[in-house]
């Protein structure tokens, strides 16, 4: 690398090996880019030259002006062999980068990202990390702060918070409230500022977003050998308005038991037990429980099959329970079951407990719990 100095003006001929010299060194300094600490001494406008001092990896790429200034043009970087020009930056660096006209990907996909999880809050705010974010949680929604500088997000919720609509901050399909079930997914787009419209949304398992709200499943027991009852104290009152209990084969160890049903105000400590606490079907008179279904056989595979139904457990009135399936009696015969009780108080159901009548200890089955949304 070199740069070339003229002898200005010519005062003595030239010898073959002078005039060879002075025509080498032109090539080198031309083939080196007019390498150097400073420009070329001789350099007239529009001449260009490198400044290879600053950093030896680093080369400067430098265009003289003609008169007092060399301006820069851009640096090579000789190990990555990457020129970067003057007035432009990498696309990771650039906060806010532009198109000057439609974007061509050239038959090549656009790769999105996954942001960060949100939580479910009365006002929630993406990050801006991505276009496609989980939402966790069962806390309400009622408004959104912003989804971090973009026109439109996706969104993905796990839990099932209600969505609240407001006329302007937060659009929702139909102007109406909407209970998400974990597995909904939707689009979440920017109208203006400090506006946003969910414009797209779907059901997880592709049921209407209209319609009377489904249960979801909560949690299913398997019946443990010799114990004597089955509770259930996972209510969420806030996130559902109706109970099902679902039983699959349940019987226990003796012959002709019933199946029996006590609640809860105070999470199972303790279960309602007192004479009166219970009326049940074709009865007047108060009972220590709910005895819903009529005698049931212990024989193998040969239980009580069927639905307990729990009415607005949270509500102001007594709850109304209902019952219907099929069960095996005592002689292994099959039959239609329906029964349905009551507890008498205003009091908030939050468990529930689940036995056989007598001493029998339970033998087999399962029991699936849900909870219907509110709307």
């Amino acid at each position: 690398m070199s740069q070339y100095t003229r002898e200005n003006p010519i005062t003595a001929p030239w010898s073959g090996t002078e005039a060879a010299g002075d025509i080498n060194a032109i090539l080198d300094a031309m083939l080196s880019g007019n390498s150097g600490a400073s420009r070329p001494p001789d350099a007239a406008l529009g001449c260009l030259w490198v400044k290879s001092t600053v950093d030896p990896d680093i080369w400067e790429v430098m265009i003289y002006n003609g008169t007092d200034a060399d301006i820069k043009m851009g640096e090579f970087d000789i190990t990555t062999d990457i020129f970067t020009a003057v007035g432009s930056s990498d696309l990771v660096d650039d906060a806010t980068p532009e198109l000057g006209g439609n974007l061509d990907t050239n038959n090549h996909m656009i790769i999105e990202s996954q942001g960060a999880n949100v939580t479910a809050a009365s006002s929630i705010s993406f990050d801006g990390t991505g276009n496609f974010y989980i939402i966790d949680g069962d806390t309400n929604i009622t408004g959104i702060a912003n989804i971090g500088g973009a026109v439109a997000i996706e969104v993905y919720f796990t839990g099932a918070p209600l969505l609240s609509h407001h006329a302007t901050n937060f659009r929702l399909p139909n102007d109406e409230d909407i209970q998400v079930r974990a597995g909904d997914r939707g689009w979440i787009r920017q109208i203006a500022t400090g506006q946003y419209r969910l414009s797209f949304f779907q059901r997880g398992d592709g049921t209407a977003l209209a319609g009377a709200p489904a249960f979801n499943h909560i949690i299913t027991k398997s019946v443990t050998p010799l114990d004597a009852e089955m509770t259930f104290t996972e209510f969420n009152n806030t996130k559902y308005v109706d109970y099902q209990f679902v039983f699959r084969n349940f019987y226990g160890s003796l012959n002709g038991t019933q199946l029996q049903m006590r609640t809860s105000s105070t999470g199972g400590a303790p279960y309602d037990s007192a004479v009166n606490d219970y009326l049940k079907t074709n009865l007047l008179t108060g009972q220590n429980e709910m005895t819903l279904t009529a005698a049931i056989g212990n024989m193998v595979n040969k239980g009580f099959s069927g639905t307990v139904n729990l009415y607005d457990p949270a509500g102001a009135n007594f709850t109304l329970v209902d019952l219907v399936g099929t069960i095996f009696d005592p002689s292994g015969r099959i039959q239609i079951e329906q029964g349905a009780g009551v507890r008498v108080s205003n009091d908030a159901v939050n468990a529930v407990w689940f036995s056989l009548s007598s001493i029998g200890t339970l033998t087999s089955g399962e029991v699936s719990m849900y909870g219907r949304l509110r709307q």
